[in-house]
Order: C-alpha cells, then structure tokens, then sequence
C-alpha cells in the first residue's frame, strides 16, 4: 500500500503540534524557575522554549519528504549520529 505524500505531511504536522502542545502544557510552569536560575527574564525564556518547538515542527516537516524519497535506514542513522554531536 503507498501512502501519499500529501497524507506523510498532514500525518507529520498533525503529531508535531500534538506533542508541541502536550509539552508546552507540561513545561510552561517550569519557565519561570528555569529563568530565574539562568537569570534571564521569563519573555527570553518563552522566546526559546518557542524556537526550540519551531525547529521542531520544520524539522518534522522537511524529514517527510525525506522518507518517502530516500532510505529510511540510512535517514535514521544520519538523525542519531546529528542527535549524538549536538
């Protein structure tokens, strides 16, 4: 059975906002205690938090194309070898 891309990208989006939302629920309390411990106000906090999430978001956007063109083998080495330098 093929999936289409178009459902690879609505399947993507739709999982990377549910676990955006799940974590912002969960983390948004500990943003005040985490800026007073790195002595930054709580708005740069929140600027982040949000970058870090946007990234996120793109990067499962992009890695849909990825996979429905490319070996998926090969894809889940190179992600594991980028998550262990960084």
């Amino acid at each position: 059975m093929k999936i289409s891309n178009r459902m690879l990208i609505n399947t993507s989006l739709f999982l990377s906002m549910m676990v955006f939302a799940i974590a912002y629920t969960v983390a948004s309390p500990m943003l005040i205690e985490i800026s007073k411990k790195l002595g930054i106000s709580v708005g740069a906090m929140g600027y982040s938090f949000s970058a870090y999430f946007t990234g996120s978001i793109a990067g499962s956007f992009i890695s849909s194309f990825y996979t429905g063109k490319n070996n998926r083998k090969l894809l889940l080495i190179f992600s594991f070898i980028l998550y262990i330098m960084v």
